[in-house]
């Protein structure tokens, strides 16, 4: 989107410096949609949280790739709890597989567990 554009959309003038923050916040906020997005970018401008959503802009358009394989993810831990007989499922946040298992032994140190399986989601 051109700041002739955003300005068009807005209805009004706004100087090359707001523009730079409205781009960037455009380009690299996660939460921008990508379906109606201008007229989401215009809504948030209103709103006056361009600012508050610069930070995590900057961060989403510096990242590095090792940091993508090194982010932490969702695991799903599915368990049969061998004393009750009943089967739960632990949810954990951990950088691998091998990391959620530990903290689910950490968890669950007190009964006696088998593991079924762990799932990333």
């Amino acid at each position: 989107m051109t700041k002739a554009e955003f300005e068009k959309l807005a209805g009004t003038k706004i100087s090359q410096e707001q523009f730079d923050q409205i781009e960037t916040v455009y380009m690299w906020h996660p939460a921008i949609s990508g379906i109606d997005d201008k007229t989401q970018i215009v809504q948030l401008w209103r709103l006056g949280v361009i600012p508050d959503l610069l930070n995590k802009a900057y961060i989403m358009h510096n990242r590095q790739p090792e940091q993508e394989e090194n982010a932490v993810r969702n695991y799903a831990v599915t368990y049969l709890n061998l004393d009750t007989g009943i089967v739960g499922v632990a949810t954990f946040t951990d950088p691998d597989t091998r990391e959620a298992l530990r903290s689910f032994r950490a968890c669950y140190r007190h009964a006696a567990y088998q593991i079924i399986s762990v799932a990333e989601y």
